[in-house]
């Protein structure tokens, strides 16, 4: 990660990956990736991938103003959380597709009849 200056504060960059980083793209990118100054990362192995998040999570400190999960089977430019980051929301969620035509999206609703999503 490139420690630059920018008007965003500092956040964590919290890594999710199976036992071992399955993608040298993901490494690569990593490594070229534009963070605000006094931004810090942890990286968490594992199968439990929700847990995994917690783990992330319980790192946050009061300087922290955001939190960025990235799993490390994706490849990304330099300055993705920069234009993440100056959208200015609160949370900024991807729309994840299904891996086979016809890429259908994980959306859920929540079904007020059934008490679920």
């Amino acid at each position: 990660m490139q420690p630059v200056n920018c008007p965003f504060g500092p956040g964590l960059v919290g890594i999710i990956s199976g036992d071992l980083a399955r993608y040298h793209e993901f490494n690569t990118s990593l490594l070229t990736l534009l963070v605000p100054k006094g931004t810090t990362w942890k990286w968490v192995r594992g199968n439990g991938i929700a847990a995994n998040r917690n783990l992330v999570a319980k790192d946050l400190e009061p300087e922290h103003e955001w939190l960025w999960f990235m799993d490390d089977d994706h490849q990304f430019e330099p300055d993705i959380l920069m234009k993440l980051l100056s959208r200015d929301k609160d949370i900024v969620q991807p729309l994840t597709v299904t891996r086979k035509p016809p890429f259908r999206a994980y959306a859920y609703y929540w079904n007020q009849e059934k008490g679920m999503y």
